[in-house]
């Protein structure tokens, strides 16, 4: 399967204008995400932090925990590549977030603005993978 039917599942969701696609919207647009960000580790989820430390938590608390502990910079330290890994780390794990509550916690309420929002956030984000792993900064 094509990563990219992820996002095109999550954006045809919205179409439908109901709650339960917009959940359905933020849980695909999640999955895209995570399947582009998963070949910055070459395909693999890190059970060990950059550092060597152990990686606790699922599979999907393991993957943006490695890219915030990637990302970690020195004091006065200037690093792009890290500074991209911190902002992986960061979105993967608030697109995670948004996903279990979508998912999971049927009770809070989940709007249009948010499935929008996430899926354009995911967009962008899969954007910065594909120019960190071909290389190209543009």
């Amino acid at each position: 399967m094509k990563k990219t039917l992820l996002l095109e599942q999550a954006q045809e969701s919205i179409k439908y204008n109901k709650e339960e696609w917009y959940r359905c919207a933020i849980s695909r647009g999640y999955y895209y995400l995570f399947h582009h960000a998963v070949e910055v580790t070459g395909g693999i989820t890190p059970k060990y932090g950059p550092k060597g430390e152990t990686l606790t938590g699922g599979m999907h608390k393991k993957l943006y925990s490695y890219f915030l502990l990637s990302g970690e910079k020195d004091e006065n330290e200037v690093n792009e590549y890290k500074d991209f890994l911190s902002l992986l780390g960061q979105c993967l794990k608030l697109q995670h977030s948004r996903r279990v509550d979508a998912d999971y916690k049927l009770e809070l309420p989940t709007p249009k603005a948010k499935a929008i929002t996430s899926i354009e956030e995911v967009k962008l984000m899969v954007k910065k993978i594909e120019e960190n792993i071909s290389g190209s900064k543009t």
